[in-house]
């Protein structure tokens, strides 16, 4: 399981994990891991959770010591002001 952090390749690693979920389908309907938008995808919610409970009780995990937890994430400032931009400026 993955924590998916905004502007911290939140998009890209959200693409991977559908594909993971679903390769032949992502195959077959031309989809890109590094051009996938949230809004469009795919997988849409099907491997997105607001919590860990949320996951463990949804996929049933008996143990969640057979599981591994990762997080990405970035730099502050350049977060923000890749943020910004983004989101302000553009």
């Amino acid at each position: 399981m993955a924590c998916l952090v905004t502007k911290s390749m939140s998009t890209v690693m959200s693409a991977i994990f559908c594909y993971l979920l679903r390769e032949k389908e992502f195959i077959n309907e031309g989809r890109n891991l590094l051009r996938e938008l949230p809004d469009i995808e795919l997988c849409h919610k099907e491997n997105r959770f607001k919590n860990v409970d949320g996951m463990i009780q949804r996929l049933n995990i008996q143990n969640t010591s057979m599981w591994k937890f990762i997080m990405v994430t970035r730099e502050p400032v350049d977060r923000f002001l890749s943020g910004f931009i983004d989101r302000c400026i553009r």
